[in-house]
């Protein structure tokens, strides 16, 4: 699949009828809408992007955040090394789903695990998904999201 059908297909597939999605292509950033917020999400869709995550950074903007796109659907688990900023992170299975909410602290080694099968994770300020009123089972993805 060639980037731009990449591009592409992920706009239309991350949306339900509360959210939506659209690409910014100068700034490779994809916006969710939910109600009055906007996130701008970045992708981790590659192993050397996942590995490395939201590590070094020293702020994360408002309303922002990084999408995790794992290979496998499995009970995947985040850690904060290396990460100076607080965050929170939502699991969510193959279809789109929530599966649990987690907030971590800085710097801690602590797993942060998926309570189930996931396919995704979903990084944000600590706190921003109360503020969306994101919580577990809310639907969040409308399909799977192919890469390939």
């Amino acid at each position: 699949m060639n980037k731009k059908t990449f591009l592409f297909n992920i706009t239309l597939l991350i949306f339900s009828c509360q959210f939506f999605v659209c690409h910014a292509k100068s700034s490779e950033l994809y916006f969710l809408k939910i109600n009055d917020l906007t996130l701008a999400m970045e992708l981790a869709e590659t192993r050397e992007k996942r590995s490395r995550g939201l590590m070094f950074r020293k702020i994360l903007p408002v309303n922002r955040g990084m999408l995790f796109i794992f290979d496998t659907n499995r009970k995947h688990c985040m850690w904060m090394k290396n990460t100076s900023i607080p965050l929170s992170v939502a699991f969510i299975d193959k279809n789109g789903r929530v599966t649990n909410i987690e907030k971590m602290q800085p710097y801690t080694l602590t797993p942060h695990c998926a309570l189930a099968n996931v396919k995704y994770a979903l990084e944000v300020n600590m706190g921003w998904f109360e503020t969306a009123n994101i919580y577990p089972r809310t639907q969040l993805l409308k399909a799977p999201i192919h890469l390939k």
